[in-house]
């Protein structure tokens, strides 16, 4: 009992842990203590319990295994083969992992995974164990001497006195054993209902399998703006906007831009785990960009995902040469046909496009991604590559307006018969740098 209980008293916290993630080290069920430590005080190695970034209100138990550069705690559970998505901030530790307590919070995990009949057969086997400790209660003599039944037709004899003695020495051990079931089942019990039900600390557990027709592992990012700004965008607009025309950028670059038309904020978002919103474009005047010039050279990036019904196309993403209205010249796009097919193109001197073979206009949420780089030109779509040219290596450096939702579109292949998106747009981001196939794919199961 004092094991369970002293360390609370000292102004330590205990914690439920109810996922695997670390083990082998420690187990769901057990209970971890920790000791309060400064932010200064930790060191790589370190077990710490923190509020779990990415579920606001829950608390997260691992190992500290580095810091990135804005001095970022970098975590990860033992049972995992991946770090963490999302980085913590220091200020966000409870403590550093002192004690464990084993198995003395199983019925808080029981309860959590619906076996509630394990909970009950502890319980009756704790009534058990005492109950059974109480039986000796039915030999006591009248006298108030203990004595083990005679022999029927036995009388006395010379040696009850050395029988005596021996009697003694057994009520002895029996006592003490007796006491010792006693203790473990008020142990069990008191532990448990001190501590088997104090806060929880999740984590997500993620490893990989396989078997001969398939396998599953766990994702690299949780939410969608882990997966971004793990990349470093030069652009990144949530779109988590509630009102007012201005939006906001949420790369390191402070570039924000301006909602133009009509507009409708606070849709459902494509990336629900985010906890954020989509905005939606009327397919005549609305539209958002950014209302600065930006130079585009050497290798970048286009990403969004949208979602249209639309049978007259629209353009995505690109860059214009008019921060608002129908710009002159036009590169760097990615658009949607009249059939609802994506087109990624470059104007260097002649038109040179890329376009799915499959169409995109379902009503349902579709990630995109562009690239160009020395290995041409590449369109992912829901995280799969749908079209390259690979022969496309380079193109004439541009300067720019960044924007989404509508620009003209004159003479480029397959061009649709509305400029104009009908449709939802959402994490809007631009890189000056090449993301890679394993990007796309994150940034996509990053989402719905």
């Amino acid at each position: 009992m004092l094991w369970c209980a002293l360390p609370a008293a000292i102004g330590w916290q205990p914690t439920t842990v109810l996922t695997n993630s670390m083990r082998p080290r420690i187990d769901a069920g057990d209970i971890a203590v920790v000791r309060p430590v400064a932010a200064e005080s930790l060191h790589l190695g370190q077990i710490i319990l923190y509020d779990d970034p990415d579920r606001p209100g829950r608390l997260r138990l691992h190992r500290l295994v580095g810091v990135d550069s804005s001095g970022r705690l970098i975590t990860r559970g033992d049972a995992n083969p991946v770090d963490d998505s999302t980085p913590a901030p220091a200020g966000s530790v409870r403590g550093v992992g002192t004690l464990r307590i084993p198995y003395v919070g199983l019925p808080r995990v029981w309860w959590q995974e619906h076996r509630r009949w394990r909970i009950g057969l502890l319980a009756a086997t704790v009534l058990v164990v005492a109950l059974t400790t109480q039986l000796d209660h039915t030999l006591r003599a009248p006298n108030g001497r203990r004595d083990w039944p005679r022999r029927r037709g036995a009388g006395p004899s010379a040696d009850a006195d050395a029988s005596g003695a021996s009697g003694r020495v057994s009520r002895r051990r029996t006592g003490s054993r007796t006491a010792l079931l006693r203790v473990l089942a008020g142990t069990v019990a008191g532990c448990t209902a001190a501590f088997g039900w104090v806060g929880g600390a999740r984590s997500a557990y993620g490893q990989t399998t396989s078997n001969a027709s398939d396998s599953w592992s766990s994702v690299a990012f949780y939410k969608c703006a882990n997966a971004i700004l793990g990349d470093t965008p030069g652009i990144y607009y949530k779109l988590d906007e509630t009102g007012g025309v201005n939006v906001t950028d949420s790369s390191a670059n402070a570039r924000n831009g301006r909602y133009r038309g009509t507009v409708t904020l606070g849709v459902t978002s494509a990336c629900v785990r985010d906890g954020g919103t989509a905005v939606t474009l009327d397919g005549s005047t609305g539209y958002l960009g950014y209302a600065t010039t930006l130079s585009v050279t050497g290798s970048y990036t286009l990403e969004l995902w949208f979602k249209t019904t639309s049978t007259s196309g629209g353009r995505l993403l690109g860059f214009g040469s008019s921060a608002t209205g129908a710009s002159l010249a036009v590169d760097r796009q990615l658009y949607l046909t009249n059939a609802g097919k994506v087109v990624y193109g470059i104007n260097p001197v002649l038109y040179k496009t890329v376009t799915s073979p499959s169409s995109y206009n379902d009503g349902a949420w579709h990630h995109v991604m562009a690239t160009q780089s020395a290995a041409g030109m590449k369109l992912y779509v829901d995280g799969t590559l749908v079209g390259s040219d690979p022969a496309t290596t380079t193109s004439s450096s541009y300067s720019g307006y960044l924007r989404a939702g509508y620009d003209n579109l004159l003479g480029w292949p397959s061009a649709p018969t509305s400029y104009f998106l009908a449709g939802s747009v959402d994490e809007v981001a631009w890189y000056d740098h090449i993301l890679t196939a394993t990007n796309a794919a994150q940034h996509y199961d990053a989402g719905i």
